[in-house]
């Protein structure tokens, strides 16, 4: 299954993640943001805790990626905040709790200030190539690396069409 992200701006524009070959990128990026949301929640399997616990960081890195985690969704959510028993007839086999359903509520919660998600997602790139990490099921070197300067781009690129806060769809 491909996943393919577009940023939505709270001006009305859309971008997708545009990939150097000209197709819309966006696995490589969700496959690495779902183990770190588990991760912050404390949800996250031992292994892919001590993977993450390599990256060092001033701050903790589940404050410092936040603004990164609050800003993204899935493009197929449909569900209101009073829904979830009918969220996990849909969602048997990778259900998220009753609590972080909860948090969720509406898409109006997902927008992330455009400097703050930029500057969080260029400090989670830094660390990412300080040193080499090994590769794992979450973690794509070729796709992780390539993907979050592609959305730090077009983060900035729609900053400088006047967007103040930005969220990430993945259809």
């Amino acid at each position: 299954m491909s996943f393919r992200a577009r940023l939505e701006t709270d001006n009305h524009k859309v971008f997708p993640l545009l990939l150097p070959d000209g197709t819309t990128g966006g696995k490589g990026l969700l496959a690495f943001i779902i183990p770190l949301e588990l991760l912050c929640r404390g949800e996250v399997e031992p292994k892919v805790r001590n993977w993450f616990e390599t990256l060092k960081h001033d701050q903790p890195l589940c404050e410092l990626v936040q603004p990164l985690l609050r800003s993204w969704y899935d493009g197929h959510w449909n569900y209101q905040f009073d829904e979830y028993d009918r969220y996990l007839q849909n969602y048997i086999h990778a259900p998220m709790t009753e609590a972080a359903f909860s948090e969720i509520r509406t898409l109006n919660n997902r927008w992330s200030n455009t400097q703050a998600l930029c500057t969080s997602t260029k400090e989670l790139l830094l660390l990412l190539t300080s040193e080499d990490r090994t590769e794992t099921w979450w973690y794509h070197p070729q796709a992780t690396l390539l993907e979050l300067p592609i959305l730090i781009n077009t983060i900035e690129h729609a900053e400088k069409g006047s967007a103040t806060a930005v969220r990430i769809c993945f259809m």
